[in-house]
Parts: C-alpha cells; structure tokens; sequence
C-alpha cells in the first residue's frame, strides 16, 4: 500500500513538474488551458517553438564562437606562466650561495667548495680542531686572502666583499709556519674557480631575466591580437544577419501569442 501511495505521489510530483515546464513555454491563462493543450493551437505552438528554437541555436553559435578568444587568451597566460615558472626555478637555484663540501681545515678555519667559514676561536689547537661553532660564513668568489707574520704568530687574512677585514691566527707553538701557508695557497687557489663559478651563474641569471622579459612582451602581444579578434568576433556577431532574422521572428510570434492568449511566453 505503502508503496502504491508513493508512486501515486511521485507521478504527481512529476505531472505538475512537467505543467509547469509546459506553462513556461505555452503559457496561458488557468481558465483557458485549451491554448496549451488543444490540437487545434498545435500550429501555434509549434511556431512559437521553431522561433524559440532558432533563436537559441543562434545565440549558442556566438557564445561558442566566443568561447574561441576566451580559450586561446587562457592558453597564452598558461604558457607564459609556464616558461616564466621555469626559468624563475632556475634562477632560484642560481642564486642559491650554498657552502658545498668541506675540503679542509686549520684551526678557527674551515675550507668549502664555495665557502670559507670562520669557526670560535678556542684555547689549544685540539679545542680549535674539535669546534663546529660558526662565527661566520664567507663566499669565497667574494673574498681577498692573504698570510701575515707576526712575531708569535702566522695570520690569515680575509677581506670580505664589503671591505671589512676578519683574521684567523695561528701560534707559532701549535702550528708550523708552512703548514699555515699551504692552507692560506689552497683558499686563493679556490678563490678563482669560485669567482668563476660566480660570473657564469651572474651571466645565465641575466640571460634568464632577459628571456623572462622577451616571454612577458611576447605574451602582452599575443594577448592583444587575441583582444583584437575577439572585436572583430564581436562586431561580426552583431552584425549577424540570422540574429536579427531569428530576434525579429521571435517578437513576432511572442507578439501573436500574446494576441492569442493574453500572455507573453519567456525565452
């Protein structure tokens, strides 16, 4: 029973879904069904409908047409963003200063691929030779080393790129004289491929950015032709001789049936 009530009430619900759908596209007054129901209307309704048609297939031409600039607009940014995302990763990693490995060390100094770090200066040379404490981290394409003698010690030392100088010493009692010096050799003769290494990352970053620029203008350009068509589509859609023969049809037969049954039917 239960059931039978359900199925009752479903097609009921349905049935009036489906007169109200009708009364939209035929409406009419609730005392004079015979317009949206009768036979002898069918020809009218069916005008109504072919003009309904017509002018949907025309306005979904255009908006498909237009779908046209608008795609062709997103494909332009999305490669751009892209190309533009591609080199600005590569010039990240370029100009990321990382230390690289460690190569040596001597006392309050520890040699990197790309690095000199000055560690805490302790006591003895077995304290010195144990710490890991950083004071400070120096790249070498943008340092000048040099060994200084003293009278109790041997001195390296290292300008930074902003001029100011740090040193690290080594007493004559904990470390040999030459053993200082080949450490302070090795830091010069890392400084130049390390300098090199700076001027070819320099180079690649600017070409990168030149490219990004170039991607940037290229787009601007595309994207303004894009505009341009999209005009152009614009202005040939309205003046589209079918539009106006679908529209024009369309206020006409609006016109009859409201004549006919007193209301007007929507789009």
């Amino acid at each position: 029973m239960s059931n039978l009530v359900g199925g009752l009430l479903a097609a009921t619900v349905l049935g009036a879904g489906y007169a109200l759908y009708w009364f939209t596209l035929y409406p009419c007054r609730l005392t004079e069904l015979k317009f949206a129901f009768r036979p002898e209307y069918a020809p009218h309704r069916q005008a109504l409908k072919a003009a309904r048609e017509q002018l949907r297939r025309v306005r979904e031409s255009h908006t498909e047409e237009a779908a046209g600039p608008a795609k062709r607009r997103k494909e332009i940014l999305g490669a751009r963003n892209r190309e533009v995302g591609r080199r600005e990763a590569e010039i990240s990693r370029l100009g990321r200063e990382e230390e690289g490995e460690v190569v040596g060390r001597l006392g309050a100094l520890r040699l990197h691929e790309h690095a000199l770090v000055f560690l805490a200066v302790q006591e003895s040379r077995e304290e010195q030779e144990a710490t890991t404490e950083v004071e400070k981290i120096l790249r070498l394409a943008r340092i000048e080393v040099s060994l200084k003698l003293g009278g109790q010690c041997t001195y390296v030392e290292v300008m930074d790129a902003d001029g100011m100088w740090r040193s690290a010493e080594y007493p004559h009692g904990q470390y040999d004289e030459r053993e200082v010096h080949r450490f302070e050799e090795r830091i010069r003769n890392q400084t130049l491929p390390a300098r090199q290494d700076l001027v070819r990352r320099e180079e690649r970053i600017a070409a990168l950015q030149a490219q990004i620029e170039q991607i940037y203008a290229r787009a601007e350009e595309e994207l303004r032709k894009a505009d341009e068509a999209e005009q152009e589509l614009l202005e040939a859609q309205r003046a589209d001789e079918r539009l106006d023969r679908a529209e024009k049809r369309w206020r006409e037969e609006r016109r009859a049936w409201k004549e006919l049954t007193g209301c007007r039917p929507r789009e």
